[in-house]
Protein backbone atom coordinates (compact mmCIF):
# COMPACT_ATOMS: atom_id res chain seq x y z
CA UNK A 1 0.00 0.00 0.00
CA UNK A 2 2.97 2.35 0.38
CA UNK A 3 2.76 3.24 -3.33
CA UNK A 4 -0.85 4.41 -2.99
CA UNK A 5 -1.56 8.08 -2.30
CA UNK A 6 -4.80 9.25 -0.66
CA UNK A 7 -6.20 12.62 -1.78
CA UNK A 8 -9.40 14.60 -1.47
CA UNK A 9 -11.76 14.15 -4.44
CA UNK A 10 -11.82 17.31 -6.60
CA UNK A 11 -13.76 18.35 -9.68
CA UNK A 12 -10.66 17.80 -11.83
CA UNK A 13 -10.97 14.09 -11.08
CA UNK A 14 -14.56 13.65 -12.29
CA UNK A 15 -13.78 12.27 -15.76
CA UNK A 16 -11.30 9.68 -14.52
CA UNK A 17 -13.64 8.72 -11.67
CA UNK A 18 -16.59 8.36 -14.06
CA UNK A 19 -14.56 5.97 -16.21
CA UNK A 20 -13.54 3.93 -13.17
CA UNK A 21 -17.12 3.87 -11.89
CA UNK A 22 -18.38 2.50 -15.21
CA UNK A 23 -15.57 -0.04 -15.46
CA UNK A 24 -16.25 -1.28 -11.94
CA UNK A 25 -20.04 -1.48 -11.97
CA UNK A 26 -20.31 -2.96 -15.47
CA UNK A 27 -18.76 -6.13 -14.01
CA UNK A 28 -20.32 -8.77 -11.80
CA UNK A 29 -22.01 -8.82 -9.43
CA UNK A 30 -23.54 -5.46 -10.47
CA UNK A 31 -23.66 -5.74 -14.29
CA UNK A 32 -24.98 -2.19 -14.55
CA UNK A 33 -25.40 -0.23 -17.78
CA UNK A 34 -26.12 3.43 -18.41
CA UNK A 35 -27.90 5.35 -21.13
CA UNK A 36 -24.79 7.54 -21.36
CA UNK A 37 -21.57 8.36 -19.55
CA UNK A 38 -23.10 11.76 -18.76
CA UNK A 39 -25.30 10.31 -16.00
CA UNK A 40 -22.20 9.14 -14.13
CA UNK A 41 -20.43 12.47 -14.65
CA UNK A 42 -23.54 14.24 -13.35
CA UNK A 43 -23.61 11.91 -10.33
CA UNK A 44 -20.14 13.12 -9.32
CA UNK A 45 -20.87 16.77 -10.19
CA UNK A 46 -23.97 16.69 -8.01
CA UNK A 47 -21.96 15.28 -5.12
CA UNK A 48 -19.25 17.91 -5.43
CA UNK A 49 -21.86 20.67 -5.53
CA UNK A 50 -23.34 19.47 -2.21
CA UNK A 51 -22.24 21.82 0.59
CA UNK A 52 -21.57 18.82 2.83
CA UNK A 53 -19.61 16.81 0.23
CA UNK A 54 -16.75 14.66 1.42
CA UNK A 55 -14.83 12.59 -1.10
CA UNK A 56 -11.52 10.81 -1.36
CA UNK A 57 -9.52 8.95 -3.98
CA UNK A 58 -6.61 6.53 -3.75
CA UNK A 59 -4.02 6.85 -6.51
CA UNK A 60 -1.40 4.38 -7.63
CA UNK A 61 1.11 5.23 -10.35
CA UNK A 62 -0.76 8.53 -10.85
CA UNK A 63 -4.04 6.69 -11.65
CA UNK A 64 -7.13 6.66 -9.47
CA UNK A 65 -7.70 3.12 -8.18
CA UNK A 66 -10.32 3.72 -5.47
CA UNK A 67 -13.07 6.26 -4.80
CA UNK A 68 -15.23 7.21 -1.83
CA UNK A 69 -17.91 9.88 -2.20
CA UNK A 70 -20.50 10.98 0.29
CA UNK A 71 -21.30 13.76 2.67
CA UNK A 72 -21.23 14.90 6.27
CA UNK A 73 -24.55 14.08 7.88
CA UNK A 74 -25.81 15.57 11.15
CA UNK A 75 -26.00 13.02 13.93
CA UNK A 76 -27.00 13.45 17.56
CA UNK A 77 -23.34 12.95 18.54
CA UNK A 78 -21.96 15.39 15.96
CA UNK A 79 -21.39 14.61 12.30
CA UNK A 80 -21.03 11.26 10.57
CA UNK A 81 -19.74 10.47 7.09
CA UNK A 82 -22.39 8.92 4.88
CA UNK A 83 -20.66 6.98 2.10
CA UNK A 84 -22.87 7.04 -0.97
CA UNK A 85 -20.39 5.19 -3.14
CA UNK A 86 -17.15 3.36 -2.38
CA UNK A 87 -15.30 1.40 -5.02
CA UNK A 88 -11.94 -0.12 -5.79
CA UNK A 89 -10.82 -0.76 -9.35
CA UNK A 90 -11.42 -4.45 -10.12
CA UNK A 91 -7.80 -4.75 -11.32
CA UNK A 92 -6.71 -3.88 -7.76
CA UNK A 93 -9.06 -6.09 -5.73
CA UNK A 94 -7.56 -8.34 -3.05
CA UNK A 95 -4.36 -6.28 -2.79
CA UNK A 96 -5.18 -4.55 0.51
CA UNK A 97 -5.90 -1.23 -1.18
CA UNK A 98 -9.54 -1.03 -0.10
CA UNK A 99 -8.83 -1.71 3.58
CA UNK A 100 -5.88 0.71 3.62
CA UNK A 101 -8.03 3.31 1.83
CA UNK A 102 -10.82 2.94 4.38
CA UNK A 103 -8.32 3.19 7.25
CA UNK A 104 -6.90 6.39 5.73
CA UNK A 105 -10.42 7.81 5.36
CA UNK A 106 -11.16 7.05 9.01
CA UNK A 107 -7.96 8.84 10.05
CA UNK A 108 -8.80 11.87 7.92
CA UNK A 109 -12.34 12.00 9.29
CA UNK A 110 -11.13 11.70 12.89
CA UNK A 111 -8.87 14.71 12.26
CA UNK A 112 -12.04 16.58 11.20
CA UNK A 113 -13.81 15.44 14.41
CA UNK A 114 -16.06 13.02 12.48
CA UNK A 115 -16.11 9.71 14.33
CA UNK A 116 -18.73 7.60 12.55
CA UNK A 117 -19.35 6.27 9.04
CA UNK A 118 -22.68 5.00 7.76
CA UNK A 119 -23.38 3.30 4.42
CA UNK A 120 -25.71 0.92 2.62
CA UNK A 121 -24.64 -2.18 0.74
CA UNK A 122 -26.30 -5.26 -0.71
CA UNK A 123 -26.63 -8.15 1.72
CA UNK A 124 -24.64 -11.15 0.52
CA UNK A 125 -22.53 -9.21 -2.01
CA UNK A 126 -18.73 -9.27 -1.68
CA UNK A 127 -18.85 -5.68 -0.41
CA UNK A 128 -20.57 -6.83 2.79
CA UNK A 129 -17.60 -9.01 3.74
CA UNK A 130 -15.20 -6.22 2.80
CA UNK A 131 -16.96 -3.73 5.08
CA UNK A 132 -17.05 -6.26 7.90
CA UNK A 133 -13.25 -6.66 7.54
CA UNK A 134 -13.05 -2.87 7.89
CA UNK A 135 -14.89 -3.03 11.22
CA UNK A 136 -18.44 -2.23 10.07
CA UNK A 137 -21.44 -3.95 11.61
CA UNK A 138 -24.90 -4.39 10.14
CA UNK A 139 -27.91 -3.04 11.99
CA UNK A 140 -30.30 -5.98 12.02
CA UNK A 141 -33.10 -3.77 13.31
CA UNK A 142 -32.91 -1.40 10.32
CA UNK A 143 -34.33 -1.65 6.85
CA UNK A 144 -33.84 0.49 3.80
CA UNK A 145 -37.01 1.93 2.36
CA UNK A 146 -37.42 3.93 -0.83
CA UNK A 147 -40.01 5.43 -3.10
CA UNK A 148 -39.47 5.96 -6.81
CA UNK A 149 -41.78 8.41 -8.52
Amino acid sequence: MNTVKIRKFTSEMIDECADLYMKTYAQEPWCESWESRDVVVDFYKNHINNNYFIGFVAEKDKRIVAISVGFAKPWIKGLEYYIDDFLVCPDHHRQGIGIAFMDAIKSELAAQNIHAIILNTERGYPAQKFYEKCGFESAESSIIMYSVF
